[in-house]
């Protein structure tokens, strides 16, 4: 089954939320790709800045599956 923004509605249509689900995890993908690609020491500025960058990458992908699948569930009436 697809789910079309007229089945979940809500505040933000499913397409957006989908959109921005996957662009944050690309986002994510990038940030890894460039902490592995990181020459410096572990403990250098530049390893470190590399290795917050992935975190807060990551944070915002969890974010945005969290708010993708919390309005898939409450509008298609899912899990309660």
């Amino acid at each position: 089954m697809v789910m079309t923004s007229k089945m979940v509605g809500g505040d933000e249509p499913i397409e957006r939320l989908n959109a921005d689900y996957r662009g944050a995890f690309d986002e994510w993908v990038v940030q890894v790709s460039r902490l592995k690609e990181v020459t410096s020491p572990e403990g250098s500025s530049l390893a470190k800045e590399a290795a917050d960058r992935v975190v807060a990458a990551e944070n915002d992908y969890r974010l945005m599956r969290n708010r993708l699948t919390d309005s898939m569930s409450t509008k298609t009436g899912c899990c309660e």
